[in-house]
């Protein structure tokens, strides 16, 4: 599968990078972590089931298995972080599945294609490992991130046991089948 190494957005011009988390450097992983930490802390701070664990956070993030895709600003790697999607290939349900842990993108540079592009990469590694979805979980309370999730053609994923909008949990599970976005 052929990942394109630029993008250019509305107002910029971005460089990719594929990597595990193993691969990035220090000073990537503090600005992926601040960066967590800018869009979703007051989430957390308010959540009753996913209380805001900064060294939890970090293990999760940065464990062996974790795998980013990067945006920087600018044309280079060594140009500062814009966007970020964290991944993992799970089995939910017994079935193999592209799990996006974190999508996240700094506020100047939302509004972009930055997010669009990052779930279609998703969307591409799943279908070229044959894998049943591209899944993720979404706080409630954050309704933007979940109106641009239904906007590409995600739905609520209600597979045995998981929240809905009426249960007490304050998160859903939303995913995409589909072999393009909307």
């Amino acid at each position: 599968m052929d990942i394109p190494r630029t993008m250019q957005g509305s107002n910029a011009s971005y460089a990719l990078q594929v990597a595990k988390a193993t691969e990035l450097t220090d000073s990537d992983r503090e600005s992926i972590y601040s960066l967590w930490e800018a869009n979703m802390k007051d989430f957390y701070m308010q959540s009753t089931s996913q209380p805001f664990n900064p060294t939890e956070k970090r293990e999760e993030l940065f464990h062996p298995d974790s795998r980013f895709i990067v945006y920087r600003s600018g044309e280079d790697l060594s140009s500062t972080l814009a966007a970020y999607s964290m991944f993992r290939f799970d089995f939910e349900e017994d079935e193999l599945v592209v799990y996006c842990y974190e999508l996240q993108i700094s506020k100047e540079h939302q509004r972009q294609g930055l997010g669009r592009s990052l779930m279609k990469t998703l969307l591409a590694l799943k279908q070229k490992w044959s894998m049943k979805k591209v899944m993720l979980t979404v706080f409630k309370a954050n309704q933007s991130a979940i109106s641009f999730y239904q906007s590409i053609g995600f739905t609520l994923d209600l597979y045995a046991g998981s929240p809905d909008y009426e249960d007490e949990e304050d998160y859903i599970l939303m995913a995409h089948e589909g072999e393009e976005l909307k």
